[in-house]
């Protein structure tokens, strides 16, 4: 499912974007030149399209999602933490949601 999910995610992304997992089931997508408002976006999108399209293979997959906007005076760790804090809301709420970091 990992392998179907990654290829849903990288045919949804730019070029320029870059799709790689992280740790266990998790999936990372890093968006360049890209805002926090366009990232939620893109990620409810992909969300409901893995949530779409794996129905119809008769398998139940949700997507939870934390999003993050690097800020420069930020550590990368920090940065991810974020996003992870963010994603651990969305699990805590019930899964397959979008959550943005503060």
């Amino acid at each position: 499912m990992l392998v179907e999910v990654s290829k849903k995610l990288t045919k949804s992304v730019r070029n320029i974007d870059l799709v790689a997992r992280w740790g266990g089931d998790e999936l990372m997508v890093l968006l360049p030149n890209t805002s926090i408002q366009n990232a939620q976006v893109l990620a409810e999108k992909i969300r409901f399209l893995i949530d779409n399209s794996m129905d119809k293979m008769s398998v139940k997959l949700s997507v939870s999602t934390g999003v993050s906007e690097y800020n420069i005076d930020e550590s990368t760790s920090r940065f991810i933490s974020r996003a992870d804090n963010a994603l651990y809301v969305t699990k805590v709420e019930g899964r397959n949601r979008v959550a943005v970091a503060n």
